[in-house]
């Protein structure tokens, strides 16, 4: 296992399996995205139809633990820059550029849920 660490959020790799994959792919030449995080089936897909931010998401069966308050749960990494996807804003109708259109080689990452720090009684 290999510890990865894109925007933000650790991400452990297994090296061999990756590799294997982005090499099959390679060799087909077959445009490729990666989807990680807080997601059913986080793994390497096919690009092989004209995809958005949001279709992978559905494509990787959803979000695994989604938190309504956390804004800045998804994240496009394309090369090597970040560009936030604000799943709140998506939902409820405004911003909808933001579900861009996924590029060949890109990298959707989705952080995980952010655990609340407040005891059951209240108290800090």
């Amino acid at each position: 296992m290999n510890r990865r660490n894109l925007f933000g959020l650790a991400i452990l790799v297994s090296v061999s399996s990756f590799a294997q994959t982005s090499e099959s792919l390679k060799e087909a030449r077959s445009p490729w995205y990666t989807i990680v995080g807080d997601v059913e089936r986080p793994g390497i897909y096919s690009l092989v139809a004209p995809m958005r931010v949001f279709d992978a998401i559905e494509s990787a069966g959803g979000f695994r633990n989604w938190n309504p308050s956390n804004n800045d749960v998804v994240a496009i990494v394309r090369e090597g820059k970040e560009i936030k996807f604000d799943w709140t804003e998506f939902r409820e109708g405004r911003n909808l550029e933001q579900n861009v259109f996924l590029k060949n080689q890109d990298h959707v990452i989705v952080k995980p849920k952010r655990e609340s720090k407040t005891n059951t009684l209240g108290a800090p």
